[in-house]
C-alpha cells in the first residue's frame, strides 16, 4: 500500500502525522501497512521526494489519536 501527497513550501514535522491520519482514512487498515510519500512541488518545476517508512507510522498515527482525543475532549 502506498500514499502520495502533495505539497509545496517548507517541510514540517507534522506531515507524518498527517500522513499516517489519511493512511487509516484512506485504506482503511493499520497505518504501519502504509507506505507514505510526499513529493514536494519546488517553483523551480523540480520536486524532492520524502520517504516515510512504515517503521514510524504506528508513533505518527499514536501522535494524530492523541490529538484528536484532546480536541473532542469536552473539558477544554
Amino acid at each position: 500500500k502506498l500514499l502520495i501527497d502533495l505539497k509545496t513550501g517548507q517541510s514540517a514535522k507534522w506531515h507524518g502525522i498527517q500522513l499516517a491520519a489519511q493512511a487509516v482514512l484512506v485504506y482503511d487498515s493499520a497505518p504501519y501497512q502504509v507506505n507514505r510519500i510526499i513529493v514536494r512541488l519546488q517553483p523551480t518545476r523540480l520536486y524532492l521526494i520524502e520517504r516515510y517508512g512504515t517503521g514510524t507510522n504506528y508513533e505518527d498515527w499514536t501522535v494524530f489519536a492523541a490529538a484528536l482525543k484532546l480536541h473532542n475532549w469536552k473539558g477544554i
